[in-house]
C-alpha cells in the first residue's frame, strides 16, 4: 500500500504579535524544513524548498493516532527515532550528503492529528 501526502491548501503565514503563524500546507512545509535542518546540522544550507516538497510527497509517513501516541510517549523512543536515519540520495545527486530521521518522517505529520482545538490553523484533518 502506498500513501502520498498532497498539500490541499497552502496558506502564507501571518504575523501575530512578534511571531509568525503558518497554516495549511505552509505549516507542514515549515515543520518539515525545521526538522530536516535539525537532522542535517552540518549541511542545513542544502535544505531547499524543492527538497522539502519532495520529502512531503514521497517520504513522510502518516501513522495512526495510536502509533503516534506510543512513539512520542517516552523520551527514549523519541531519541531512537532521531538516531535512525536514512539517506536522501534517492531524491537526487544534490541531496546525497543529507539524511532524514525516522523522527522527522513521522513527527512532521503530527499536525494531521492535532486535537488541541478544532482550529483550521492547527489541524489539517479538521480543515479538510
Amino acid at each position: 500500500m502506498h500513501t502520498s501526502i498532497s498539500v490541499v491548501t497552502h496558506t502564507v503565514f501571518s504575523i501575530k504579535g512578534n511571531e509568525h503563524s503558518y497554516s495549511g500546507g505552509a505549516k507542514l512545509e515549515h515543520r518539515v524544513c525545521k526538522l530536516l535542518k535539525e537532522d542535517n546540522k552540518n549541511n542545513s544550507e542544502l535544505i531547499t524548498t524543492e527538497l522539502v516538497q519532495q520529502v512531503i510527497s514521497s517520504i513522510l509517513k502518516v501513522v495512526t493516532r495510536g502509533q503516534l501516541e506510543r512513539f512520542f510517549s517516552r523520551d527514549e523512543y523519541i531519541e531512537k527515532m532521531k538516531n535512525k536515519t536514512f539517506s536522501l540520495a534517492k531524491l537526487g545527486e544534490a541531496y546525497k550528503d543529507l539524511v532524514i530521521s525516522y523522527h522527522t518522517m513521522v513527527a512532521s505529520t503530527e499536525i494531521f492529528f492535532s486535537q488541541s482545538d478544532r482550529n483550521e490553523n492547527e489541524n489539517i484533518a479538521w480543515m479538510i
